[in-house]
């Protein structure tokens, strides 16, 4: 399972120079969701099964292996919030807010169960995401977790000024990630 984290093309610059992703708390920007989220110290995942998953939208996403969470205390939950870290569960509508320890080994496990829930849901296909949340305190490394990165051409600040810029950081600062132009 992969875990991906949608963001816009300043911010994606930002986030592989600093090869950290930070909460909104540390950057003072709330990128998606600012009717939802208030300013936390949690960051914002999404789940998938595969790379560069047509369902998923945002001008960039990046994509990052699950390993990400395994030294960390993590909070999975079905449906977004800004306060991830309140746990609770609703067995009639399926609904669950979870904690889960450093260290936990079935991080696949439960990402998958989380991705299948949030499928389930009689909605447009696209929208399956807001049926899933994964947060981390803080902030993470991301060199050694980012897998790849997917980025709309139809973006209108997208030149090949800023392409070239943004494999340049990605051959300088990280090995193996792979770059998908969509439309």
């Amino acid at each position: 399972m992969f875990l991906f984290h949608a963001t816009d093309l300043e911010n994606l610059l930002n986030i592989l120079n600093d090869t950290e992703l930070k909460s909104n708390k540390l950057t003072k920007i709330v990128n998606y969701g600012d009717q939802l989220y208030d300013t936390n110290g949690y960051v914002y995942f999404g789940t998938c099964p595969e790379l560069f998953n047509k369902k998923i939208s945002g001008s960039c996403v990046l994509y990052f292996n699950s390993d990400l969470l395994y030294n960390r205390k993590f909070y999975l939950c079905t449906h977004w919030t800004s306060h991830p870290n309140e746990i609770f569960e609703n067995k009639p509508e399926n609904k669950y807010g979870r904690e889960y320890p450093r260290y936990f080994d079935k991080i696949n496990v439960v990402l998958k169960k989380l991705y299948k829930n949030s499928t389930d849901k009689p909605v447009k296909a696209s929208a399956f995401k807001v049926f899933q949340q994964v947060a981390i305190k803080n902030k993470c490394n991301i060199k050694n977790n980012l897998v790849a990165i997917c980025i709309k051409k139809t973006n209108k600040f997208l030149s090949l000024k800023l392409i070239n810029k943004i494999k340049k950081i990605i051959n300088d600062k990280y090995l193996n990630v792979e770059i998908k132009f969509i439309k």
